[in-house]
């Protein structure tokens, strides 16, 4: 996972308020997101982020479900949103359990992803 500073938050943050192509709707959610705790605000994104992926899926038909730069996407916000709950509930040593699944869905992406 790449380390991001504070000064590199702070300019995609101005970014995404300067920036005159950002959408209202995008704009306002993040200023809200500021106010709040930012890992709870990242969790919901993270919610928020899945479910309009799995919407848009529904919406353009099974086909695209299929596609393996879709899957792996998929299954890598998954295992990361994983591991980040693991962390959470371990302090470090996690769940058993849910190490063994962050794993699996690793595999998977390393399976998808072979020519």
């Amino acid at each position: 996972m790449q380390i991001i500073d504070h000064e590199l938050s702070k300019q995609l943050g101005r970014q995404i308020l300067e920036n005159k192509c950002t959408s209202t709707w995008l704009k306002r959610s993040f200023e809200l997101a500021l106010l709040r705790d930012p890992v709870d605000a990242h969790r919901d994104a993270e919610t928020l982020a899945a479910a309009l992926d799995a919407r848009c899926l529904a919406i353009q038909g099974a086909d695209i479900a299929l596609a393996p730069e879709i899957t792996t996407l998929l299954l890598l916000q998954h295992a990361v949103a994983l591991e980040n709950i693991n962390r959470h509930l371990g302090g470090g040593n996690g769940n058993h359990r849910l190490g063994e699944l962050v794993n699996r869905l690793h595999g998977l992406v390393a399976e998808i992803s072979q020519p």
